[in-house]
């Protein structure tokens, strides 16, 4: 919270906390970053961060143009966090208290190598989608977000080319106050906030890991509409990760082999995916115009396209699911 903002003329609650921040903070400041708790109609102070300048996380213009919130609560939320390893929930996540009896072996991955320094700045678990029996969509949902943080993130770990995509990952405190935080708020390049904190991550030579010995519940999306939605936002992510100073970077440090690696955790699965929705409005295309002409392929240069089996190797992909 902002004691700038606090100051102006509003309701009774921000005048009663303006008037218990500055009984904190030298007279001569006019800008603060507060960590407050309005618990029964009062005020409990906690922290207050005197600064001699504003706080700006807007980009300039008119109107200005805003941030994301989880970016910002982050940036804020970060300078109040003390400990040598934090945590990133979502509102939409829990855990069970016998997962956090496992914790102490989470930590133990941050142990030190031979040289001193720390084996991890990140290590992410799995989740478990607590929504699935909400629905078909849910379930749906569910099977692709349950797939994509055990299979697909188990690979890329080992792999090396394991991001930060998003909570409840575990980060080393100190690194993370002292290379950027963790997250970007600029709301034009950086709609997927989350995963630059793993770019800062490489570009630095640091690792990260995943692990699945403890997991997390969240919910996803139930209807379709916000499933779709959803979707968007990652995609819309993705694009602006094509053009970000970070991407170019670390594929400018990265080597042959983990260039590729690199380009499809993040956004080469989408680039594959609409190079294959282009390809089969082509070849649909093609066959229609065919037969609008009234000729088959065989009147071409003998072509033929090849027919689709019932069952064919693309199903082999499913294999790794049915294990799990």
């Amino acid at each position: 919270m902002n004691y700038k903002i606090l100051k102006k003329p509003g309701p009774p609650k921000r005048k009663t906390c303006a008037q218990e921040i500055e009984r904190h903070i030298p007279p001569n400041v006019n800008n603060a970053t507060c960590l407050l708790n309005w618990q029964n109609g009062q005020v409990n102070y906690l922290h207050v961060l005197p600064r001699q300048y504003n706080l700006l996380v807007a980009a300039p213009g008119n109107p200005p143009r805003r941030v994301q919130g989880k970016s910002l609560n982050q940036t804020n939320g970060l300078t109040f966090a003390w400990g040598q390893f934090i945590q990133v929930l979502d509102a939409n996540q829990g855990a069970d208290a016998a997962e956090y009896l496992k914790f102490p072996l989470l930590l133990r991955d941050f142990q030190l190598k031979p040289d001193g320094s720390i084996r991890y700045r990140i290590i992410g678990s799995r989740e478990y989608i607590f929504t699935k029996p909400l629905g078909l969509v849910a379930k749906c949902h569910a099977y692709q977000e349950w797939s994509f943080g055990t299979i697909i993130l188990r690979i890329y770990s080992d792999l090396g080319v394991r991001l930060h995509y998003g909570h409840p990952d575990v980060f080393h405190g100190a690194w993370v106050r002292a290379h950027g935080g963790l997250s970007k708020c600029n709301p034009d390049i950086n709609v997927s906030e989350d995963v630059f904190a793993a770019f800062q991550t490489y570009k630095c030579s640091e690792n990260t890991k995943h692990i699945e010995h403890i997991q997390f519940q969240k919910g996803r999306e139930t209807g379709l509409e916000n499933m779709t939605s959803f979707d968007l936002k990652i995609s819309t992510g993705n694009v602006g990760i094509l053009r970000s100073r970070d991407a170019f970077q670390l594929h400018d440090r990265l080597d042959f082999i983990h260039r590729f690696l690199f380009f499809y955790g993040i956004s080469g699965h989408f680039v594959t995916i609409a190079l294959m929705m282009y390809s089969i409005k082509w070849y649909l295309l093609t066959l229609i115009l065919l037969s609008l002409e009234g000729k088959t392929t065989k009147s071409y240069s003998h072509i033929m396209f090849g027919s689709e089996w019932l069952i064919h190797a693309g199903y082999s992909t499913v294999i790794p699911l049915i294990i799990e």
